[in-house]
């Protein structure tokens, strides 16, 4: 990782309530942060509440998923 991590500073984009009630801008916060470079001088974190079946959940157990923005190149 290149990048230096945040200290400082930080602040909603948007209240959790605001976003419950306004399904449309859930979309459009999500695609702005999926569309941000890595290199862009603002970052963001997610957080993201999810349920995995018990044999999801030991299978991922020891690799966690969605840790880390990454793009997949074909082989």
């Amino acid at each position: 990782m290149g990048q230096y991590l945040p200290i400082g500073n930080y602040q909603w984009e948007a209240s959790r309530k605001y976003l419950l009630k306004n399904p449309a801008m859930q979309k459009k916060y999500l695609e702005k942060i999926l569309n941000t470079r890595f290199d862009a001088k603002r970052g963001y974190f997610l957080n993201i509440n999810t349920h995995f079946s018990l044999k999801t959940h030991e299978y991922l157990k020891d690799l966690p998923p969605a840790v880390k923005n990454v793009a997949v190149e074909k082989d």
